[in-house]
């Protein structure tokens, strides 16, 4: 006899999420704990809340990261702002911050993971495009450097010196790539 296991593919209703957190917490009041959390999380709220950091303690943290940063201590500044990262996703000034003591250690791959964020979080900010842009430069990923670059100088909104500077960088890797002719 074979027995085939029927999965549920739908969310389940509300009364159903108590009864299953109910249960857990019968079997485990940890379990029933660690059910809410994932709830709450799922639900937008932020590890800062679960653990009750509120935006005073969280500023004092970044104070922190950025005096360990003006150290030159930027490993330990990396901890700092990846920590707040986690404690307080929805703060664009965390990644940035984390993004730009990953690329001081010259840890490029991990910067530019937390440039990606910075700038969903911050899409006009250009400079936040400039610091990817010198990550990939830096991975040695021309490619996409360039398309960043395409983009940067037909952002409408670009002022005129970041467009020289995009323009400048968009030249300089076309010219990089071009093969040079022997006499």
């Amino acid at each position: 006899m074979t027995t085939t296991l029927q999965t549920k593919t739908s969310v389940p209703t509300p009364a159903e999420s108590a009864d299953a957190l109910a249960q857990l917490r019968a079997i485990d009041p940890d379990l029933g704990r660690l059910a809410e959390i994932t709830r709450f999380l799922h639900n937008g709220g932020t590890l800062a809340e679960v653990i009750g950091l509120d935006a005073r303690e969280l500023e004092a943290m970044y104070a922190v990261g950025h005096g360990l940063y003006e150290q030159g201590r930027y490993d330990e500044a990396h901890k700092m702002f990846s920590l707040l990262c986690m404690h307080a996703p929805n703060d664009g000034r965390f990644p940035q911050a984390a993004a730009g003591a990953a690329r001081m250690l010259g840890r490029y791959e991990d910067a530019l993971g937390f440039y990606c964020v910075a700038c969903m979080r911050s899409p006009g900010d250009h400079q936040l495009a400039f610091q990817t842009v010198e990550c990939l430069l830096a991975l040695n990923q021309p490619g996409p450097a360039s398309d960043m670059l395409d983009a940067l100088v037909s952002a409408p909104d670009l002022p005129a010196t970041g467009r020289a500077r995009a323009e400048a960088l968009l030249e300089a890797l076309r010219s990089r790539s071009q093969p040079t002719s022997k006499e």
